[in-house]
């Protein structure tokens, strides 16, 4: 960096501050041929980038840090218990005949349009996997509270539009008691748990699968790790070596070509999920950090500020992150240049109304 040619920028957000040089010139930078190749071939099957990992764990941090505590009773007699997060798990239960994309379309799409309608401040992050039965499932953090048992119901009623809640009901209906413990024999369960699972069953003729999940949480510090265990982990994958690369002929570069046939069986054989793997509702994914630069009155005075509050910092070459948990402090501090945070967070939380 020579002279004036450079300042120095800050991209602020609820765990991270990241400082980085910006030329007073700015140039359009041309896209990377590491990154045209990767689009044109497309050969990483199943693996999440640590950027799409980065991405989802940014969402979820910013709904746990915003989150407010709640107040509910699972029933009127029921004790009151207070929440900030919701963590639950959606499963089909009975075996996927139809593809990731028509589960996506017609029964997890449905679902969360559902829970918006009910919820106008709902915030979500959802994570797509397989499981090893080769099912799809799906994992959801989101700042509103759903009671299990209408967990289980909407989900069942939405999942039976494609027929899965008959095809599980056709496995059991008739099954005796003494059958039923024997197919279940080798799981983690007494036979006690298994003989009561029974009897329920046969009560309801094997309507109300155990198809959903609510994930207990401690606290909400411990939520980033439990939830990006689940969200933000690696699935289960292959990619392929370029072994033609040529350092002094990077333009000559050749990946491997396969067929539309070769891609569909390699997906098939490494058991992932075709399509999109996550999502997030809209405004979450849209909420964009708080830039400002040394060119502020008071850049001097935040940076004091985030160096004191920083937990690690990484440095590179040009480039300064500093992580921490800095929602709260930001949130607490009069400052013309958090003002802006302090407005982009009022915003997400309660977005103006459009007249």
């Amino acid at each position: 960096m020579e002279g004036n040619n450079f300042y120095m920028s800050a991209a602020l957000s609820n765990r991270s501050v990241c400082i980085t040089p910006k030329a007073l010139r700015t140039k359009r930078r041309s896209p990377s041929l590491a990154s045209l190749m990767n689009l044109k071939t497309n050969l990483a099957f199943g693996i999440v980038s640590d950027q799409t990992c980065s991405k989802i764990k940014k969402a979820i941090n910013l709904i746990i840090d915003t989150a407010s505590p709640k107040k509910y009773r699972l029933s009127p007699t029921s004790p009151e218990f207070t929440f900030d997060v919701n963590f639950i798990t959606l499963t089909l239960p009975s075996t996927q005949v139809h593809s990731d994309t028509v589960i996506k379309h017609d029964c997890m799409n449905p679902f969360l349009v559902a829970w918006r309608g009910r919820d106008k401040d709902l915030r979500y992050v959802w994570r797509a996997e397989k499981q090893a039965n080769g099912n799809i499932h799906f994992h959801i953090l989101s700042n509103s509270f759903y009671h299990y048992k209408n967990l289980r119901e909407d989900w069942n009623r939405i999942i039976e539009r494609l027929g899965y809640v008959d095809a599980y009901a056709n496995n059991f209906v008739g099954m005796s008691k003494k059958s039923y413990i024997a197919k279940f024999k080798g799981s983690n369960d007494s036979q006690a748990i298994l003989s009561e699972r029974w009897e329920l069953g046969e009560s309801v003729g094997w309507r109300q699968p155990n198809s959903t999940d609510v994930h207990a949480i401690g606290s909400v510090n411990d939520v980033a790790a439990y939830v990006a265990k689940y969200a933000a982990k690696q699935s289960a994958g292959i990619r392929f070596k370029d072994k033609e690369f040529v350092p002094s002929k990077v333009i000559d570069r050749n990946k491997v070509k396969l067929t539309i046939a070769e891609i569909v069986a390699i997906r098939a054989s490494c058991n992932i999920v075709e399509g999109k793997i996550w999502g997030c509702d809209r405004l979450t994914g849209r909420f964009k950090s708080t830039v400002f630069s040394e060119f502020d009155n008071e850049f001097s005075k935040v940076m004091d500020i985030v160096v004191s509050a920083a937990t690690y910092v990484c440095v590179k070459e040009f480039i300064t992150v500093y992580y921490g948990n800095f929602h709260k402090l930001f949130m607490s501090i009069t400052s013309e240049v958090l003002s802006g945070y302090q407005l982009a967070v009022s915003e997400y939380l309660l977005p103006p109304i459009l007249t």
